[in-house]
């Protein structure tokens, strides 16, 4: 049953793409696994073999056959036809049992199988969201990014079972999914002041954006209801906008604290945050860089005009160090980033959770840099309380009180949120 489902929902989406494939293919699975969780076992039941009662039933019956067919029957051979008869009178007592015992676990099964089915399929669908989810924040198939590893189908259905099986990944996707919605929104209101030319059409009310198609409803009196219930129903055919901000600015640098007090909920919300920034340097045409550090820079990962490969932001985010807290080598690196790069008016994000004291002379030089670069540092921090060291360094410090990822995404510190995304 499970195999002849996941069957056809993959030829049946075989229209829709690799990933639409996928994401059918794995709901399908799950759909099949929740199924055959909630069905009682058929090995319970202890069932008689069926094929193998009936092959010898069937073999019964063509010697009894074959001895009636005799014009006389000696008494052994009227023996051995009454033996034959009494076996298979005994083996169709025992197929007509089976059958019965297969009837009522049929009929068991008809009782739950509508709730089984609706729960089954509840909970595929809220997996393929989540694969979804998972496959979209790291690069596959999303607007923004675009896996770019080559490779046989099946190392890329090893790479999407990988990233739909880990927990943790998941998590982070999920995070990612609500920080790239804060992001899109504070994005859009940056670009109020940008140039904009149409360049497809959608559906919606805005009057200044109506086609002329609809707008010729409005003129006739007799079309006019037909415009006003378009108009409700945000149906109206208008131009989408998109504007172009032609300044070419400097990398995105993502400093995220690995030390050993963001372990947990802190963590997984600093990543999700993380892929929503480099989604924005992929719609900006940045180059984008993720730096771990504890008290050492750990890990730098480039992401060349923020493309996502998405192999290397896998093992990116799985990246966790556990040591103690520095801030001054990672902004050194941070920095050697940006210099590294032809063009200035770059960002630093530095995400961590802890206080720590900055050497007076590092921090003129470091100062004296990012004025030069025209680097903007936003600096995060998290479940403390204001940090006057990073006062020192940072353009603007966001302070979030809560630890939990839950509680961030409260509505209380949203408005905070995005101002990460002001980038």
């Amino acid at each position: 049953f499970g195999f002849i489902l996941l069957l056809y929902f993959i030829y049946g989406a075989a229209e829709c793409g690799f990933k639409k494939r996928l994401l059918a293919g794995m709901g399908a699975v799950q759909f099949s696994s929740e199924i055959a969780q909630k069905l009682p076992s058929s090995q319970k039941n202890n069932f008689d073999n069926t094929d193998e009662l009936r092959q010898q039933a069937k073999a019964l019956a063509n010697q009894v056959q074959s001895l009636q067919q005799l014009e006389q029957l000696n008494p052994q051979e009227e023996q051995l036809l009454s033996d034959l008869k009494s076996e298979l009178a005994e083996i169709n007592k025992l197929g007509k049992k089976a059958l019965a015992k297969a009837q009522r676990f049929a009929s068991s099964i008809e009782t739950i199988l509508p709730e089984a089915i609706y729960s089954a399929s509840q909970t595929a669908k809220q997996a393929i969201s989540n694969i979804g989810e998972t496959l979209n924040s790291f690069g596959w198939g999303s607007e923004t990014g675009q896996l770019t590893q080559a490779g046989s189908f099946e190392d890329k259905i090893k790479l999407a079972q990988e990233l739909s099986n880990n927990a943790k990944l998941v998590r982070i996707a999920l995070i990612a999914g609500r920080m790239k919605q804060l992001a899109a929104k504070k994005q859009r209101t940056k670009t109020n002041n940008v140039p904009q030319e149409p360049y497809t059409v959608e559906m919606g009310n805005n009057l200044n954006r109506v086609l002329p198609s609809e707008l010729i409803n409005l003129a006739i009196p007799e079309l006019r209801p037909l415009f006003c219930k378009s108009y409700s129903e945000n149906s109206l055919l208008q131009y989408r906008l998109r504007g172009f901000d032609t300044t070419v600015r400097g990398p995105i640098v993502i400093c995220l604290d690995s030390s050993g007090s963001m372990e947990g909920d802190k963590e997984e919300w600093s990543k999700g945050v993380a892929i929503a920034l480099l989604h924005v340097a992929n719609s900006q045409k940045r180059d984008c860089c993720i730096l771990h550090f504890d008290k050492e820079v750990r890990r730098i990962d480039d992401f060349s005009k923020g493309q996502i490969d998405t192999l290397k932001l896998k093992n990116s985010m799985l990246s966790f160090y556990r040591g103690g807290t520095s801030w001054q080598k990672p902004l050194d690196s941070a920095m050697e980033v940006i210099e590294s790069s032809q063009y200035s008016q770059a960002d630093i994000i530095l995400i961590t959770d802890g206080e720590c004291a900055v050497e007076s002379e590092w921090l003129e030089q470091f100062l004296e840099k990012k004025k030069e670069k025209k680097v903007n540092l936003f600096a995060v921090l998290l479940g403390c309380t204001e940090s006057t060291e990073l006062q020192k360094i940072a353009n603007q410090t966001i302070v979030l009180n809560s630890s939990s990822h839950n509680e961030l995404m409260q509505l209380s510190e949203k408005a905070k949120i995005e101002e990460i995304f002001t980038i």
